[in-house]
């Protein structure tokens, strides 16, 4: 590439085709993989919002600004959603394209052109083939996303139960997720000391919560705390 004030000539094995408009050259593709990120990461936030059942709308709305913000492959993760060998690399490079690549006007480093620092930057996104590879990602994530808690093949099962005034246990699984509990201690329970993992089971030992205890050593528990996020759990 050639740049000549506002137009370039433009080489290719077919012929020069001058006088094209620098602007549509380096504003399209950024333009495309600016819409493509925000898609892709609409669709990994439509799944997290299903993963959320039942916790507070505080401890969502946290999670979401502060523990993911753009980290699309830690969204990817907690939505189970199965990654190849290049959608990790590809996400990472969505999440620079949404941030600063397609979002703000080109830094040009200490020694390099203007045009050399648009040609580094479009060469990652510019062949056909790498740009498929980006819309093949999102399909896929719309797919995994449209079908969490609507396969039929995986059904999901639901449960939110009160503790006291100020507490709550919020279980889900099935639905193309890996088991969930999220909970969040009363304070009465805090008062009286029982503000452990296994205080909380104890709370739900009868019959009536029997695949919630099928499931309790399998799940992913998180704490809705007053940490700036919550805190998953092992046992």
């Amino acid at each position: 590439l050639q740049e000549s004030d506002t137009y370039l000539n433009f080489s290719t094995s077919s012929g020069t085709f001058p006088n094209l408009d620098w602007n549509r050259l380096t504003g399209l593709p950024r333009a495309s993989m600016l819409l493509l990120g925000y898609s892709v990461e609409m669709y990994l936030k439509a799944g997290l919002a299903k993963a959320y059942f039942g916790c507070s709308e505080e401890m969502f709305t946290r999670d979401v600004k502060g523990k993911f913000g753009h980290r699309l492959v830690s969204i990817a993760h907690e939505i189970a959603f199965a990654l190849k060998a290049q959608d990790e690399p590809n996400l990472d490079l969505l999440k620079e394209m949404v941030l600063v690549d397609a979002r703000y006007p080109i830094s040009v480093d200490e020694g390099a052109t203007y045009t050399q620092s648009v040609n580094e930057q479009t060469s990652r996104i510019w062949s056909e083939e790498k740009f498929n590879s980006f819309l093949e990602l999102a399909n896929r994530i719309r797919e995994h996303s449209s079908k969490i808690d609507q396969d039929s093949q995986d059904p999901a099962n639901y449960g939110v139960w009160n503790i006291d005034d100020d507490g709550y246990l919020a279980f889900r699984c099935g639905g193309r997720l890996p088991p969930r509990i999220t909970y969040r201690v009363s304070t009465v329970e805090k008062e009286n000391g029982k503000d452990s993992l296994d205080d909380l089971k104890c709370l739900f030992a009868s019959p009536e919560f029997t695949l919630l205890n099928r499931c309790w050593n399998r799940a992913w528990i998180y704490e809705d705390g007053e940490t700036p996020n919550g805190r998953k759990k092992n046992i």
